[in-house]
């Protein structure tokens, strides 16, 4: 059995449809957090973790939490939201339980 990992990355235009977060917000996120800005070619684009967090900033900012202070708790939620749908029956091929330990 080998062990192969994917991470599956979103165009803005995904990221729009799975975020709800428009394409004008991204580049103000990849603005805000270098650390979002595409390796290599230069085009925009996010992994499912970066799509998590985006969400949770853009959601807490209804609650007037400006994103410089909600980015690090983004990390967190979208690190537990991860860990819990990965535990979800049918969401990856195979047993995850049994392939790997968290």
């Amino acid at each position: 059995m080998s062990n192969v990992q994917h991470i599956e990355l979103y165009t803005p235009a995904e990221t729009e449809e799975i975020t709800g977060v428009n394409a004008v917000l991204q580049r103000d996120h990849r603005r805000r957090f270098p650390e979002w800005l595409s390796l290599g070619s230069g085009h925009a684009r996010f992994n499912l973790f970066q799509c998590l967090q985006m969400r949770f900033v853009a959601e807490i900012s209804q609650f007037g939490v400006g994103p410089a202070k909600a980015y690090p708790s983004g990390e967190w939620v979208a690190h537990s939201a991860l860990q819990y749908a990965l535990m979800e029956h049918g969401c990856i091929a195979g047993d995850l339980r049994s392939d790997c330990t968290l």
